[in-house]
């Protein structure tokens, strides 16, 4: 059980790894600097307790679910939800990667669209 001292959430972190602390008598694992866990914790994240937008500059109305906001462009079309994130955040890790080749995603029916294909204009 964390001491009643132990904060799980330091304020000044700028990246989840610096803000969301690993609770007492863990450590976080090292990771490959070039790894999808690495590109994660290294997200830069909004000054704490900055409120969740969604694309159309409204607040979200549930404020109290969320630890920390990341600090990414989301546009002005209700397009992102859910998995739709994580598949952001998954093709923008592998662009960072210089691995562009290998974004692809697969659809609920197992039709696989490629990056590469849709940028060919298929």
């Amino acid at each position: 059980m964390p001491s009643e001292d132990f904060l799980y959430i330091n304020t000044e972190g700028t990246n989840i790894a610096d803000r969301i602390n690993c609770p007492e008598g863990f450590v976080r694992i090292d990771v490959s600097s070039d790894s999808f866990g690495y590109f994660l914790r290294n997200l830069e994240l909004k000054p704490d307790g900055s409120d969740v937008m969604l694309y159309d500059g409204s607040k979200k109305a549930n404020q109290n679910v969320h630890v920390a906001v990341l600090t990414v462009e989301v546009g002005d079309r209700d397009l992102q939800q859910c998995a739709d994130a994580t598949m952001r955040l998954w093709a923008e890790y592998l662009r960072s990667e210089g691995r562009d080749e290998e974004i692809h995603f697969n659809f609920t029916n197992g039709f696989r669209v490629d990056y590469s294909k849709w940028m060919e204009g298929y």
